[in-house]
């Protein structure tokens, strides 16, 4: 079997139209129902097993009902199903506070008559911290939505 059987071919210019559940599997998939106005993200796995993983999301859409109200599901949406634990938010917040205040400290380097680079290296490691616990934080609040 081919290493690459299973990947997206892309065109050489233009838009990447994904088109089927297996083009999709690094996102998640919600379905709406604007009569109730209900949404659910949908399990993957199940409509692949159901209907397979060359089905089209248009497909899935006309044949899924709401749970609700039985009507059909008006649209699907397509999310980023990245990771979102507070591990995750840890490492994010703890590189943007760097990188920002790294930014900073340059600037102010650069501006000023200081030749001591100790200050303009240690400050933007030190302020990983806070800022990593301010993106664990973050994480863990988006993570219990």
């Amino acid at each position: 079997m081919d290493a690459d059987a299973g990947a997206v071919s892309l065109p050489q210019s233009g838009p990447v139209v994904l088109r089927t559940l297996a083009d999709h599997r690094a996102f998640t998939l919600s379905a709406f129902c604007q009569a109730c106005d209900r949404s659910v993200v949908l399990d993957k796995s199940q409509l692949a097993d159901r209907y397979g993983w060359d089905v089209r999301l248009e497909d899935i859409r006309r044949r899924l009902k709401c749970q609700q109200c039985g009507r059909p599901a008006d649209r699907l949406a397509i999310g980023w199903s990245g990771s979102s634990t507070i591990g995750g938010g840890v490492k994010i917040g703890a590189i943007v506070g760097f990188l920002v205040w790294l930014g900073a400290d340059l600037v102010y380097y650069a501006n000023t008559t200081i030749f001591d680079l100790t200050t303009t290296i240690l400050d933007p490691l030190l302020t990983g911290v806070p800022f990593g616990i301010g993106g664990g934080v973050i994480a863990a609040v988006l993570g219990r939505r």
